[in-house]
Parts: structure tokens; sequence; C-alpha cells
């Protein structure tokens, strides 16, 4: 079957281009042809100039604060001339993902260009306003009766419900006429219920459908250093984890080594990210994926917490995977945890192939 997939735009968020990349390799051993309906940045040249500037201020605030290290970009509204950014996480998505350009909001006629037996929303937070602010585009309101809508992996991205209360009424609706529905987090199984009336299955992000060696083989040509590392990828770093971070490099006489990075004009390619979680001695991060490809890689994590982008998704996925902490907070896949990886990757992927047949 086509099958036409609707997430946060391929942009420079690591994460949110992997567990697109991973959705799609799960629906090609399917026996489906995926492909991603993308949102593009803006244009160069169409910036908003008092918003462009308040954004300039508060990150050069929070670098004097000690609180920047990335930048934190709204893909729906970023807007940057496309010579002063280099992101090589194009590269990856030019060779990786089978996706097509489509300006937002969507219409019926998106829907005429790219045809297909079903449509899937997700995953990542596309259920969260800040992050999609074509929310009802996330809710199918472009797709025909007709054609099957199914969400899998969606995120509202936090435990409070953030939506107001007439697009709530406009979603409730549209959630409606889905076949099937599921979300990320335990938390989205309540929201939907409880808010919106609708019933959610729990199931694991896209990422978590492929095994360690899929990642592997995607950077067996990534160079090898001897030498042995803390990686440290922290989205919002302030002096308290900062200082923390290098107490735990003295503690275990290993050097850092920042994954992920923002250097000059151009970011780190989503090899280089990969290769720099895979091949740690630990990881320090207040990220959701990157708590997950520690996982996935069976690094021992050590996990800040991130009241600014949401710590629901990763306490969620510490509840449903169980890895132990030791004294200094790094959690570390057991056997157990392994074992209820492998039952919920299970379970994930009937829903997801019952959710593509069934009737």
């Amino acid at each position: 079957m086509k099958v036409n997939i609707l997430t946060q735009p391929l942009f420079c968020n690591y994460g949110g281009i992997l567990q697109n990349y991973a959705l799609q390799q799960v629906l090609i051993k399917m026996g489906h042809e995926p492909l991603t309906i993308n949102v593009p940045t803006r244009m160069p040249g169409k910036s908003v100039v008092w918003k462009d500037t308040f954004k300039t201020m508060r990150n050069l605030m929070r670098r004097w604060q000690g609180a920047y290290q990335y930048p934190f970009l709204n893909p729906h509204t970023f807007s940057v001339k496309e010579h002063e950014l280099s992101f090589p996480q194009r590269e990856f998505v030019a060779k990786y993902i089978r996706k097509a350009d489509e300006r937002a909001p969507f219409t019926a006629d998106t829907c005429e260009r790219y045809p297909a037996d079903v449509w899937i929303v997700g995953s990542d937070q596309v259920w969260r306003p800040w992050c999609s602010p074509y929310i009802t585009n996330c809710f199918c309101d472009f797709v025909p009766d007709n054609v099957r809508k199914i969400a899998y992996a969606a995120s509202f991205g936090t435990d409070n419900w953030e939506i107001d209360s007439t697009t709530t009424i406009k979603i409730s609706e549209l959630g409606k006429r889905f076949h099937e529905i599921s979300v990320r987090e335990e938390s989205g199984v309540c929201l939907s219920r409880d808010v919106l009336g609708l019933a959610a299955t729990h199931v694991l992000d896209p990422t978590m459908l492929l095994s360690a060696e899929d990642y592997l083989r995607i950077i067996s040509d990534e160079p090898q250093g001897k030498e042995s590392y803390i990686a440290t990828y922290v989205l919002d770093l302030n002096k308290e984890k900062n200082k923390a971070i290098k107490r735990l490099s003295l503690k275990y006489n290993l050097p850092l080594r920042k994954v992920g990075r923002m250097h000059r004009d151009r970011f780190d390619s989503v090899e280089s990210w990969i290769s720099g979680i895979a091949r740690a001695e630990r990881v320090i991060t207040d990220s959701f994926h990157g708590t997950v490809f520690s996982l996935i890689f069976g690094r021992p994590v050590k996990i800040m917490g991130n009241e600014l982008r949401g710590n629901t998704r990763i306490n969620s996925l510490l509840s449903l995977l169980k890895p132990e902490p030791d004294a200094d907070g790094f959690y570390t896949m057991t056997s157990e945890s392994r074992s209820r990886l492998a039952d919920w990757q299970k379970t994930s992927l009937e829903f997801l192939s019952r959710a593509l047949s069934s009737d």
C-alpha cells in the first residue's frame, strides 16, 4: 500500500529525523511504500523582524547566563538565509528518507497531489500546539473520510492539556475519523480518553522498533577514535548542569565529547550524532531521543531534567523499560529491561500491522 506520513518538519532535529527514518524502514519491511509529506522551513527572506530580533536577544541572554548550548529552533517559524547555516542533517534525509515538500496548511489538494491508501500521523510531538501550529492538519482535517487514517506514537509532549477549548472540540471530532490511534506516552492515553474522548493504545517511539545493529550499519563508515569518553547531548545547558557534568568527568576520569554540536556555522551530521552515542562509555543528556539511543545501544545514561522541553516523555520511557540507576544516576538496561523492550516492540509492531490491514 501507499502510505503517507505526516510528522514534524525534517529540519535539524536528530530524534525527529530518526523517528521518521525508523518508521519508514518498518513500513518498507512490511511491504508498503512510505512517503513523508514534509513541511519545509520558511523560505529565505520571509522573516518576521520583531520575532527574529526577540529570539536573538533571548538567546544572547541565555548564553550570558550560561544556559545556552543548542538553538531552540521551531522549524515552522525559523527563518534564515540558506547560506548562513549548514545542516548536514539534510544529507541524511536526502539519502535515507522518501519525502515530498509541501507548504502548510494542507488542503484537499494535498491529497490529490499525493494519493495514498493510508495516512499516518506521528511520531514526535505532533499534537503539541507550539510544535504544530497547524494542529488540525495533524488530525488529518484535509484527508477524505474514505481514506484510512492512523496515529502512530503521536505525542502531546506533556501530561498537561495545552490546547485551547475551541481547537479541542475540533480535534476531538477529527480524532473520531481515525481508524486507529496510538500514542507514545501513557499520559497520552489518559489525555486522549479524558479530554478528547478517544481510545488510544500506548506504543513505542518508532526509533525503538529498530535494533542497535540497524543503526550500526548506518555509521559503519564513521571514523572510530581510540579514546574512551563521556558523550554529552544537553539541549539546555545551565551552570548547575555544567558543574555536574564536569564533576562526573573527573570522577570517571573520562574526557567529555559533545555530540550533535553546532560549531561555527555547521551542525554535526546525523551519522556523527548516532556514532557519538553508540561508541561512548557513558552518556549525559536532557533529551528524549538522547535517552532512547543510549538505551538502544546499552550505554549507561545520566538524564538531566528539562522542564522547558518536557520531562513526561522521558519519565514514561523509564517507567516502560525500567532500566536501573546506579549511585550517580546513570541508567543501565538490565536483562529485564531488554525483555520488556522486546515485548513492547512486538506489541507496537502488531498494532501497526493491524491498523494498516484491518477493516
